[in-house]
């Protein structure tokens, strides 16, 4: 809480879509990074679930994600 504003921290994450798992792949930026951001500027508000497939951190959303 900044200024009675919520922020949240963030890392920063790539990701590309793999078809044949029909989910994403993601991978923590090199070097880490950080970012802090405000509840508006997100891209959507429901936390996603992740789970590693042979040492792969994968993510299946359950709705639309928009770009």
């Amino acid at each position: 809480l900044v200024c009675n504003k919520i922020f949240f921290v963030l890392e920063c994450f790539s990701a590309w879509y793999l078809e044949h798992l029909r989910c994403y792949e993601v991978c923590k930026k090199d070097p880490d990074q950080l970012m802090v951001a405000e509840p508006s500027e997100l891209n959507h508000y429901v936390p996603l679930s992740s789970y590693t497939v042979q040492g792969r951190l994968l993510i299946s959303p359950k709705v639309f994600l928009v770009h």
